[in-house]
């Protein structure tokens, strides 16, 4: 088994009616597991930053399988 890490940043401006204008940020971690050539698992988290309009943060779980 291995273990494999992913990391992300994200900011740019966002004006997708009927929203306003505003900047955001999106930081985002997660990790998946190999465990074996066939199948994986995965964790992701993730904290988006809308100015003046929310802060969200989210978790994925998820079970892949390579055919």
């Amino acid at each position: 088994p291995r273990w494999l890490p992913s990391f992300s940043y994200y900011h740019g401006e966002e004006a997708l009616p009927p929203q306003v204008r505003a900047d955001f940020r999106r930081l985002g971690a997660g990790v998946t597991w190999v465990t074996t050539r066939e199948w994986h698992l995965r964790v992701d988290y993730a904290y988006e930053d809308r100015e003046d309009a929310y802060i969200g943060q989210s978790v994925a779980l998820g079970i892949g399988v390579n055919f």
